[in-house]
């Protein structure tokens, strides 16, 4: 549990709070467009200024378009288990695959032709409400207590773990590989979101203050997750020192099959199935709507209502790479990608930063 919220809490949301909040100070405070380089274009002189500010632009959409690709490839195959397991479809079969991809591919293009208030916000608003009422359910029918003990003794855990764990490299053990595969594997796929994130958080943020933002962004988030992963974890868990113990077993035969196997534990197994399906479209159905949204801007030099002629070629565009990580069979292939990405993108977000505390000095000096 420790690990998991290592992987997914404060460092997670903490890349995503600095890359928005870099370009929503700069919007809202000096009227910049939503462009990765433009607060390096606004706050530095030199020669240099220019080049890596397109550099950072580039980057930027490079990010935007192989991150959600690359999930929306992997959330197909969640869909397809789902699926099977709720209807009987093959696991298998890559036409269903491509029918799945397809099919949320006309939901997302159709919900990006209504605009950001009302197709991505009502998506939204209906995941959260599904998410949340998914959890409560698992919460009452489940191991309740055992459920708040892991929540509450995780979130300790965390806590006092770590400025330890966000230092550790293994040094002087053989474990290397292992922090390589997962916990620096999981931080690239935040910096490589970090572009579309922050660009959407952004955009969402005006009238918050800097304190505002950072809570908003940075700790609520972070104790939902928390909060997700204590209920279906320690379900999980539950499950594996009281019940049959075959979880883990699943998950390292495949890891899509193991949410719905633990369903099978719990009343209304089918139920829950649906619903985790249906939960699972929307995210990836909103996360797609939104990147084409964001590419759509990135590319039109910061317009903030991408026309829908480049909204459609961009849904297009990540529907087509998604399809092609789908039958690469690995994720080798897409993690490297990634890393190519998202490493570079570790100095933008440097410079971003600095001219972020550079303006503010400025403004308190006024």
């Amino acid at each position: 549990m420790v690990l998991t919220n290592l992987h997914w809490g404060l460092h997670a949301w903490a890349i995503y709070a600095a890359a928005g909040l870099v370009l929503a100070y700069f919007s809202f405070r000096k009227g910049t467009p939503y462009l990765p380089g433009a607060p390096i274009r606004h706050t530095f002189r030199g020669w240099w200024v220019g080049p890596i500010a397109e550099v950072a632009d580039f980057i930027g959409v490079l990010a935007v378009a192989i991150g959600v690709a690359g999930s929306l490839g992997m959330g197909v195959f969640q869909v397809q288990t789902g699926l099977h397991e709720i209807a009987g479809v093959s696991i298998d079969s890559p036409t269903v695959s491509v029918f799945i991809l397809l099919g949320i591919f006309i939901a997302y293009m159709a919900s990006a032709s209504t605009g950001l208030e009302k197709g991505i916000r009502i998506l939204s608003l209906f995941n959260i409400a599904l998410a949340v009422l998914l959890i409560l359910f698992v919460l009452v029918v489940g191991p309740t207590g055992f459920l708040l003990e892991t929540f509450t003794g995780s979130i300790g855990d965390y806590v006092s773990s770590l400025p330890r764990l966000s230092l550790r490299l293994f040094t002087y053990r053989d474990l290397d590989q292992w922090e390589n595969n997962w916990t620096l594997a999981y931080f690239i796929f935040w910096i490589a979101w970090a572009p579309f994130v922050g660009v959407f958080i952004a955009r969402i943020s005006r009238g918050r203050t800097i304190r505002e933002f950072v809570l908003g962004v940075l700790l609520i988030p972070t104790l939902f997750s928390m909060l997700w992963f204590a209920v279906f974890g320690g379900t999980g868990i539950h499950f594996e020192l009281h019940g049959t113990g075959q979880l883990s077993e699943l998950v390292q035969e495949d890891v899509t099959v193991a949410l719905f196997s633990l369903f099978e534990g719990l009343p209304l197994a089918r139920l829950l199935s649906g619903a985790a399906v249906l939960l699972l479209i929307t995210f990836l159905v909103t996360s797609a709507d939104s990147a084409t949204f964001v590419l759509g801007m990135l590319t039109s030099r910061g317009d903030m209502n991408p026309g829908p002629s480049r909204k459609i070629a961009w849904g297009i565009f990540i529907a087509a790479l998604s399809a092609a990580l789908m039958f690469t069979g690995s994720i080798h292939p897409l993690r490297a990608v990634v890393a190519a990405v998202a490493v570079p993108f570790v100095l933008i977000l440097l410079l971003q930063l600095t001219a972020l505390i550079r303006e503010i000095r400025k403004e308190g000096d006024r």
